[in-house]
């Protein structure tokens, strides 16, 4: 009985060493996600960013910079990106999320589709990063800290259209080990 315990203890103590242990990932203007960016991408609130993101999703992958199709004011280049996001879900604002607290700590980028990165203000000429991650990215992720190499500071992050994602299981592996626990305690103590 006692080797038993001592094999559901250590069970649990690895899987929740593994679960605190997540390193964060970066993504990266050119990388596989990487859908475009729109030069100045002010204002920046949610309806636009979605605009930005719609407008870019039109367009075809290594596009140079024209006018967004819904923010005629602003540039949107898909020039870096190898997107195919011509069928992609059109972007919204429902469940939206934004981070401009600590942006450059990364954020947990599970069940996402989309994420923009903002970069600098108004007055500063900085613009957004957009990435179509379509859901398949889990864990915590950063974006590049400057736009264009040297230019404006991240000033926040925002995600959008939230999908559902499955644990993988480890909660009910965890469930299960409790039964078990529990179930060898009910037979010790009636014994």
């Amino acid at each position: 009985m006692k080797k038993l315990f001592a094999i559901l203890f250590a069970a649990v103590l690895v899987l929740g060493m593994g679960a605190g242990t997540a390193q964060a990932i970066s993504l990266t203007v050119g990388d596989a996600y990487y859908l475009g960016k729109v030069i100045d991408g002010v204002p920046s609130n949610p309806a636009n960013e979605v605009n930005y993101i719609n407008s870019l999703k039109v367009l075809a992958a290594g596009a140079a910079a024209v006018p967004c199709s819904l923010e005629p004011t602003e540039s949107c280049d898909r020039l870096s990106s190898s997107v195919n996001a011509s069928s992609s879900p059109v972007a919204t604002t429902v469940g939206s999320f934004k981070n401009d607290t600590t942006p450059s700590a990364g954020f947990d980028a599970t069940g996402w589709v989309y994420v923009i990165g903002k970069y600098g203000s108004a007055s500063s000429g900085g613009g957004e990063y957009v990435w179509f991650i379509n859901g398949a990215l889990t864990g915590t992720y950063t974006l590049p800290t400057k736009f264009e190499g040297d230019g404006p500071g991240l000033s926040h992050i925002s995600a959008y259209n939230k999908t559902t994602v499955p644990d993988g299981g480890a909660t009910l592996m965890l469930l299960g080990g409790a039964l078990v626990g529990l179930g060898a305690l009910r037979r010790k103590f009636r014994a």
